[in-house]
């Protein structure tokens, strides 16, 4: 019996390790969408935004931050042809694209907030913690 509860508690820490690595949250959050068949905001084109509370920058983990403020990240971004902002949930995007606009009023439970969408399929949930992690998140909706 001990056997198999070290079985077990092993392969749980094995997957809950990987999902970490790769910044998935195995916790049920409310508020995450996370669909195929529909963006969480309409629209043509490939948008990432990145919804975040200045005043709380600093609980940002040192990966979080490294990643959505640093040249390597923007440069990847343009690459792989995403139309990208870092924005505090409070900006007034009144000048900016309808997109974007929409996107700002997405509902979420906390902040850093991640919204991805294609156009046809997207993503709106909490920001992974690891460079790994968002950039996988966003990978997995690039045209």
């Amino acid at each position: 019996m001990r056997d198999l509860i070290a079985i077990v508690a092993l392969a749980f820490a094995a997957v809950y390790s990987y999902a970490e690595y790769r910044g998935v949250n195995l916790v049920d959050v409310p508020g995450v969408v996370n669909v195929d068949d529909k963006p969480p905001v309409p629209g043509d084109g490939f948008h990432v935004l990145i919804i975040e509370e200045t005043e709380d920058r600093n609980q940002l983990t040192g990966e979080q931050s490294g990643t959505i403020f640093g040249a390597p990240f923007r440069t990847w971004m343009k690459n792989v042809g995403a139309d990208f902002r870092v924005w505090d949930k409070d900006v007034n995007a009144a000048r900016e694209s309808e997109w974007f606009r929409k996107a700002l009023d997405v509902t979420r439970q906390s902040t850093p907030w991640l919204i991805v969408s294609n156009g046809k399929r997207g993503f709106s949930g909490p920001l992974p913690t690891t460079e790994a992690g968002i950039k996988a998140k966003i990978q997995e909706f690039a045209p």
